[in-house]
């Protein structure tokens, strides 16, 4: 009889190579039915975003001022009046902000109107020969010339631009219908606002009901550890952008003040280049862009434009050593690149909706990605090595059983999950092949002095001690009894 398998390398029979090779199109096709419903969602939210953006943004923030009302609470203040006491105060302040802004804003755009033939009179003196001077370009001296040059393009161009301006405008009249309901759900996002703030602490101890008890720990040291990535950025960007409001607010109206320039221009466009770095960078570049252009609509010499550089460099340089290193720190992990990739990316797939969604989803997929290279790095497409569930869970059984060693660290390698779910799944194997009760586990093998929930639920498995021998009150089970008296819905940490 011939055998095929001869030659070099494993001979692996029929139930081997399945294992091995087999599986992949059933791996497959359930990465197809993720990426259908992952899909399906993306497409779900971008036909109703009119209606998700409120109640996503009120949930944010929801999510961001919980600790605020939670503090007030410890002090004594109901929930409802803290509720209340915090948006009151969060309306008060953009109101403040939006009547400083319209007036601002829209005396800019008059000194823009009225500075037009000023500026082109500066550009013709003074720009123009030194761009001669310096790039070796003949530009047109008088704007006669410049028509007499280019007034044939200027002519041709003229159809394309009224047709755009006739787009623009019907369009505009189309999306009036849009407008307006943007426009009522931004009113409903502070009413939605208060009833998730009311109703948190219940819905996030309703959504914990489905954590399995057995991988309680597990589940909350993740999405622990996802509040740190994605609550601390968004508390301390907010932190920061305060800060820098208000460095930019003084630094702009000090130097508009000395060389006689709008100071209110100054200070508005300072606080909103502070608020606008929640983006890292685009607070930055959106408001020296304006800082200069005010600059040189009410020109008044080259120490304004030195002072506005010296405004922006002092704050930016203050910003990244010094505030962001102190109030943000190092726990986030997500730097500035990042989050600006995310964002552009988010802004592409999901519009502003998935600008919003870009933080939060990349903050979670920083905290699950060491769990999902572990599982990679111990699958056979990886090694190379045909090894089934059910075999790492035969191994778990045979270790746990000799002399009562603990298992955790020990076969964390050998386990396709991240250590802390692999000693779960060691402890559910050592129940189903050792049933008869066992005395209490000790956590000398645990590693590192650490005692993974899994040890502290299974118990040890001691073959040569009788069920007798089981200390009284001990539960032979080995369930974790502590989510009987219910959980707070807390998550450690969240403050």
């Amino acid at each position: 009889m011939t055998n095929h398998n001869d030659g070099p390398g494993p001979h692996l029979d029929a139930g081997a190579q399945w294992e091995r090779f087999g599986r992949y199109p059933y791996l497959l096709a359930k990465l197809l039915v993720f990426g259908l419903i992952l899909g399906a969602i993306f497409w779900t939210l971008g036909k109703f975003a009119a209606v998700v953006f409120p109640i996503f943004v009120s949930l944010l923030f929801a999510y961001l001022l919980d600790p605020t009302i939670d503090r007030l609470e410890a002090r004594g203040l109901g929930r409802t009046p803290a509720i209340l006491l915090v948006l009151l105060a969060g309306l008060i302040f953009v109101t403040i902000f939006a009547i400083f802004l319209y007036p601002t804003l829209a005396n800019q755009a008059r000194l823009v109107v009225e500075s037009f033939p000023a500026l082109l009179e500066t550009l013709q003196r003074d720009a123009l020969p030194w761009a001669e001077r310096t790039f070796g370009i003949e530009m047109p001296s008088t704007a006669a010339a410049a028509m007499e040059r280019y007034g044939g393009q200027i002519r041709e161009a003229l159809p394309t631009i009224g047709q755009h301006v006739g787009s623009a405008l019907t369009n505009a009249v189309t999306r009036t219908g849009a407008v307006v309901a943007s426009l009522v759900n931004a009113v409903m996002i502070p009413l939605f606002t208060f009833y998730f703030l009311r109703d948190f602490d219940l819905g996030r101890r309703s959504l914990m009901r489905f954590i399995p008890p057995h991988r309680y720990e597990l589940f909350i040291d993740r999405l622990q550890k996802m509040d740190q990535a994605v609550g601390q950025w968004f508390r301390g960007q907010i932190q920061v952008a305060l800060i820098l409001a208000g460095m930019y607010a003084l630094g702009l109206g000090i130097v508009y003040g000395i060389f006689g320039l709008d100071v209110q221009s100054g200070v508005v466009i300072g606080l909103l280049a502070g608020f606008l770095n929640v983006i890292p960078y685009f607070g930055f570049a959106v408001g020296s862009l304006l800082a200069v252009l005010v600059v040189l609509i009410q020109w008044s010499g080259w120490g304004a434009l030195i002072g506005v550089g010296i405004v922006f460099g002092v704050t930016q340089m203050l910003e990244g050593y010094v505030i962001t290193p102190r109030i943000v720190g190092d726990k986030v992990g997500l730097k500035p690149v990042t989050v600006i990739i995310v964002l552009l990316l988010g802004g592409n797939i999901g519009g502003l909706l998935g600008i919003l969604l870009a933080i939060p989803v990349t903050g979670a997929l920083k905290v699950l990605l060491p769990d999902i290279i572990a599982w990679y790095e111990t699958t056979s497409f990886y090694t190379g090595k045909a090894t089934s569930p059910a075999q790492m869970h035969v191994r778990a059984r045979i270790l746990t059983g000799e002399d009562g060693e603990q298992v955790g660290l020990q076969l964390s390698t050998n386990s396709p999950l991240s250590p802390a779910l692999h000693a779960l799944e060691v402890a559910e194997a050592q129940s189903k092949a050792d049933p008869e009760p066992a005395s209490e586990a000790t956590n000398e093998g645990a590693g590192a002095g650490e005692s993974t929930p899994a040890e502290d639920a299974a118990p040890a498995a001691k073959p040569s001690q009788p069920p007798s021998a089981q200390a009284p009150g001990d539960d032979a089970s080995g369930e974790d009894k502590s989510d009987e008296d219910g959980h707070d819905g807390k998550l450690p940490g969240h403050d």
